[in-house]
């Protein structure tokens, strides 16, 4: 395998600011026996199991076979650590009890079920040592699935490397618009997270609702703020909203006095800001303490999950009204209620229940039951097998309800919210389609 182009992509992404030892394995119970044969499924779901193989057509390690084997590279340590203890971390060690305590996934060309075995390497939040880590799981560890690294620049270099070497993966922490439209370059790669692809064009219904006519725009210089503007630009004035002011920040951007006062000059209604934890959590402590309070203001990653909360200093009463981008609540539906439930109950981050995002813990999750409800499926560890059965078929039974990918995406209708907003202590999905759970909030209340 040539790494010219590791190098290249390496270079890319860190031009664009993006974002090993191993753990020990989990155990499982013995395998099972295979699940009895029920009536076929309705068009469009999963087919069954397939028959099995002829014992000569057996693989080769039929006999000695124990688990399937999933690599990952993740940030055990350095700045991404905290996604990996309270984000995707939580969510994949929940499903791989699950379906251990369940005796595993059956296979076919095994016949029997096969626990769920994972090979985790620390990659320290580098995105060299990713690769390097990704390319060991495939070469020496010889896994058989990869699972996601973290961070939108780790997932885009990833996604090229494992796809040359001919494994399916998905996205956890991290996705773009620009990875979601390369499904004919990269056909054993998926997205599971919304993005601004369905995000901007719901906001813009939103905004339009409520008759917003004027937006001020502060964006990370990055690929996730860039993306979020070139969406917005031609949506927001395709619907007659004008954009008064538009700036860039750097990452970890913490003094916005500036700000607000362009803000204040431009005359806009609606403050919009497209950043990280690190720039939206100041901003808004500095707008409570000054009293800076726009008719709507909404931002970026961070305001949508409970700690958001601890990031204002405990203060409830300071996330009224406040917007952000949105999956779902305990209100969606009752799988989901339940999925917040346990996920809560089994997990303790710094000495609390893990903290919720209510943006991505519900699709990563609905993404390892498709990709389970498919490995049984296709009935093989076959990586493209397995990808064609993602792609051509839908999966009931999650917890966003039955699934379907779109160009190697689950699809838009299928997410449970686009748009939240923090009212009365819960993070309600505001959508303008069938999904609110609640009317939104406008013009925002005052700080308290």
């Amino acid at each position: 395998m040539k790494r010219s182009w590791i190098a290249i992509v390496v270079v890319l992404v860190m031009a664009l600011g993006l974002l090993a030892a191993c753990t020990p394995t989990v155990t499982a119970p013995p395998p099972a026996a295979p699940p009895a044969a029920g009536t076929p499924p309705a068009a469009g779901t999963p087919p069954p199991p397939p028959a099995p193989p002829p014992a000569a057509e057996r693989p080769a390690d039929f006999d000695t076979r124990e688990s399937i084997r999933i690599g990952m590279s993740r940030p055990v340590s350095g700045i991404f650590a905290s996604f990996e203890a309270g984000v995707f971390g939580p969510v994949y060690r929940m499903w791989v009890e699950e379906i251990n305590a369940a005796g595993g996934i059956y296979v076919a060309e095994y016949e029997r079920q096969l626990p769920i075995e994972i090979i985790r390497f620390d990659d320290e939040s580098n995105l060299d040592n990713m690769l390097r880590n990704t390319e060991r799981l495939i070469l020496e560890e010889q896994v058989d699935f990869i699972f996601p690294a973290c961070s939108t620049g780790h997932i885009f270099a990833q996604a090229q490397l494992t796809n040359d070497y001919g494994y399916l993966l998905f996205s956890a922490e991290g996705g773009a618009v620009q990875l979601s439209q390369q499904f004919d370059e990269l056909p054993l790669f998926f997205v599971s997270n919304n993005h601004a692809g369905s995000q901007i064009p719901e906001l813009t219904q939103i905004l339009v609702e409520l008759g917003v006519t004027s937006v001020f725009i502060v964006y990370i210089n990055d690929l996730f703020g860039s993306e979020y503007v070139e969406l917005s630009v031609p949506n927001f004035r395709q619907a007659g909203i004008a954009i008064n002011g538009m700036t860039a920040i750097p990452r970890n951007h913490t003094e916005f006095g500036p700000i607000f006062s362009q803000f204040n000059s431009s005359g806009a209604q609606a403050y919009l800001q497209f950043a990280y934890n690190g720039e939206n959590f100041p901003m808004i402590n500095q707008a409570a303490a000054t009293g800076f309070n726009p008719d709507l203001m909404l931002f970026g990653p961070g305001v949508n999950t409970d700690g958001f909360i601890s990031a204002i200093g405990g203060d409830v009463a300071l996330t009224e009204g406040v917007m952000g981008f949105a999956g779902f609540n305990r209100g969606s539906n009752p799988d989901a209620a339940r999925y917040v439930d346990q996920l809560t109950a089994r997990f303790i981050f710094e000495g609390q229940p893990v903290n919720i995002d209510w943006w991505g813990h519900l699709p990563y999750y609905t993404m390892l039951q498709v990709f389970g409800q498919a490995v049984e499926a296709a009935g093989t560890l076959d990586n493209a097998r397995v990808a064609e059965v993602m792609r051509n078929h839908s999966f009931p039974g999650t917890v966003m309800g039955t699934v379907h990918i779109v160009n190697n995406q689950i699809a838009a209708d299928v997410y449970l919210g686009q748009i939240g907003q923090w009212q009365n202590g819960i993070y309600e999905v505001i959508d303008t389609t069938r999904h609110r759970t609640a009317a939104p909030i406008f013009p925002k209340p005052a700080w308290p």
